[in-house]
């Protein structure tokens, strides 16, 4: 029987007891016999009214028990979440085992001081937003879409509009608004040692260019050799093609080795194919990474424009220290050889602020003389995801058969938010 029934039929009972012991006590007062049956009886009456109480706060506290048990479950269940969710927002997907979306805002403001002139603009605000699907164990897929207004360093000698290669005195800015994709691959990984990456990727070469993000770089400002964005002043920045890649570490030291090969095309020339790879060893004491490169392609598609390109690269990152180097040469089909090197230390002064050199050389092969940059930088990091930066450049172009040599002073300030 239900506790209600139990109590519904206690308090039936009650009133029943009540109604003879009042027809008992007026009719049979005065018999002692039936008098002594009235006290048994309203002993009896008190037990059941204790009996009563008692099933009453049985029936509460089951309530109350069942309820708490219920406000722990939910308790319970909030806290799984949140430890679950953390501080970020949730994101469904309609396909993903998991997807994680974030970007970046990267914003410039630059002042430049040419011989003939000079020139100031808030010259780069980028927005990048990145997408990353992990379609099953072992496929996923990664989109990194930008949305910018932006304008290099650029020299107008003639003041005729035209930005050539010659012009280098009087610096000016020209905005212009684009939407690049600028990264979409999909990727399999069968192993550490062996992923399979095609679609659109960052030329596997060097350092900076494999870092790419200027939330990672302390000076957003790439070498020269990467510049113009998106161009191949050596190699180019992005392809589209396929891509291998793997590593694999030592158990007795913890060294490893990685290797990177590809073969792509790019979007200015689709006739040749550029193909090329680069073999990387760490060494876990030194903390130190050195890479061999080497790349074969086409310039342009309406000449005979190949070329071979070889490369070293090294890091070191060590206590305090990092230092970053690349050094490319190129042997040309057309026009000269080219040549580019940079040197890059730095010292973490403190988690939030790093300080550091650059010294960038660039033979462009162009017959237009070499380019010097010499940079000092300053990093502060308040926060783990913003990074905020000012740097002084100088910059030297050597004379020619046909151009006097030059000299800029480049000061910016920019700030680089990760989301």
């Amino acid at each position: 029987m239900s506790v209600i029934n139990q109590v519904w039929v206690f308090q039936k009972t009650i009133i029943i007891l009540l109604s003879i012991l009042f027809l008992s006590q007026s009719v049979l007062a005065d018999s002692t016999t039936e008098q002594k049956k009235i006290e048994l009886l309203e002993q009896r009456l008190e037990q059941m009214a204790v009996e009563l109480e008692a099933l009453k706060r049985s029936f509460k506290e089951k309530e109350a028990g069942e309820n708490t048990e219920r406000i722990t479950e939910l308790e319970t269940t909030v806290e799984d979440l949140s430890e679950q969710l953390g501080s970020r927002a949730v994101i469904n997907a309609f396909e993903a085992k998991k997807l994680d979306i974030g970007g970046f805002l990267h914003s410039t403001l630059t002042s430049v001081s040419g011989e003939d002139g000079s020139a100031t603009a808030f010259n780069r605000q980028v927005f990048e937003l990145l997408i990353k699907a992990q379609l099953s164990d072992n496929w996923s897929a990664f989109i990194a879409q930008g949305f910018s207004r932006q304008s290099n360093v650029l020299y107008d000698d003639n003041d005729d509009g035209l930005f050539t290669d010659s012009e280098r005195r009087n610096p000016v800015f020209s905005m212009s608004n684009s939407t690049p994709l600028i990264i979409a691959w999909g990727n399999y990984a069968y192993s550490d040692a062996l992923n399979i990456q095609f679609g659109r990727f960052s030329t596997p070469h060097g350092i900076i260019n494999i870092e790419h993000f200027p939330g990672t770089l302390l000076d957003p400002e790439q070498p020269q050799f990467l510049r113009p964005f998106s161009g191949q002043t050596i190699f180019p920045n992005f392809v589209d093609g396929i891509h291998f890649y793997g590593n694999y570490f030592f158990e007795e030291n913890e060294d490893s080795i990685s290797y990177n090969a590809y073969t792509s095309q790019i979007v200015s020339n689709v006739e040749d194919f550029v193909s090329g790879f680069r073999f990387a060893y760490t060494n876990n004491a030194l903390n130190s990474t050195i890479g061999l490169n080497y790349a074969q392609g086409g310039r342009i598609a309406s000449a005979d424009s190949t070329y071979n390109m070889y490369g070293v690269d090294l890091l070191v990152e060590k206590g305090h220290f990092l230092w970053k180097s690349e050094i490319f040469k190129t042997e040309e089909e057309l026009g000269e050889d080219r040549l580019a090197y940079y040197t890059q230390p730095a010292w973490h002064l403190s988690p939030q602020f790093t300080l550091f050199y650059r010294y960038d050389f660039l033979a462009k092969g162009k017959h237009l003389g070499d380019s010097i940059e010499n940079t000092f930088g300053l990093n502060y990091k308040p926060y783990s995801n913003i990074r905020l930066r000012g740097t002084v450049t100088h910059y030297h172009i050597d004379r020619t058969q046909s151009l006097n040599s030059a000299n800029s002073l480049i000061y910016q300030l920019s700030a680089t938010l990760s989301f």
